[in-house]
């Protein structure tokens, strides 16, 4: 029996890889259901072939997060790869810092269209944004908006 989902499926493919070619990457939105437990999340595709590392951002609106990834990765591609422990400024435009730690093996299956044009996940790291006050969730978080943690904090 086949999919009949299946045509769409290999379409988003094929229009993620051609975002791929025009830009260098292209983004892919989560969003939960309604009524869904989980959190929305945005992550890159297409980094792999620059030898750098996948990004993902937890708990933002899609703008935002778009926002965040696209400066990151175009920061990543002109200076070179962050790392885990990084501090990134200069992103937010409130001149709060985001923070950067590795995407935890458990998660890679939440970026499933790396999966779907690489065949695995290289390397990912998370983007952490701090709360209002510049704290992030292993400090003393004050959001009321959540975001899931990925890897391990960077002590």
């Amino acid at each position: 029996m086949t999919d009949p989902t299946r045509p769409r499926q290999l379409k988003v493919i094929e229009d993620t890889r051609g975002l791929i070619k025009r830009h260098g990457w292209a983004l892919i939105g989560v969003f939960p259901a309604e009524g869904d437990t989980g959190q929305p999340f945005t992550y890159t595709v297409g980094l792999t072939e620059q030898f750098l590392p996948e990004l993902v951002v937890y708990g933002l609106d899609p703008n935002s997060a778009a926002a965040v990834l696209n400066t990151v990765a175009a920061n990543m591609v002109d200076k070179g790869e962050i790392k885990a422990g990084d501090r990134l400024a200069d992103v937010l435009t409130d001149g709060r810092t985001l923070a950067v730690i590795d995407l935890d093996a458990a998660d890679a299956a939440d970026l499933a269209m790396v999966h779907n044009i690489y065949g695995t996940l290289l390397s990912a790291r998370q983007v952490v944004w701090p709360d209002s006050d510049g704290k992030f969730p292993w400090e003393q978080w004050n959001s009321v908006h959540p975001q899931k943690l990925s890897g391990e904090p960077p002590f």
